[in-house]
């Protein structure tokens, strides 16, 4: 992840040894879904300066914001809804909006 970066060398090196950690619990965790997200999560952890993209965040949206949308309720914890409407309240609150 970014705490890598407190040691500018080192950071890229440890990079190098949890890209293989990383991809074997992205797979774990969203195979089912995003089957090729661990190939992505893989290359963001082997190329340096790209830990900016959110791997783990981009298989969750995957798994469960179709579900919430389609406001399936029987397969979705009330906790994990009401964390994704703030989260959409927030980031929408903070959109500009036009003006006429």
């Amino acid at each position: 992840g970014s705490s890598s970066y407190l040691l500018p060398v080192v950071g890229e090196g440890l990079d190098l040894a949890w890209a293989p950690t990383q991809t074997i619990l992205i797979m774990a965790m969203y195979d089912s879904t995003t089957p090729n997200l661990k190939y992505v999560s893989f290359i963001e952890e082997i190329l340096p300066f790209t830990d900016v993209v959110p791997s783990a965040t981009i298989g969750w949206a995957c798994e469960f914001v179709p579900v919430i949308l389609n406001n399936n309720s029987n397969s979705v914890p009330s906790e994990v809804k009401q964390a994704v409407s703030q989260l959409v309240a927030t980031a929408s609150s903070g959109m500009p909006t036009s003006q006429s």
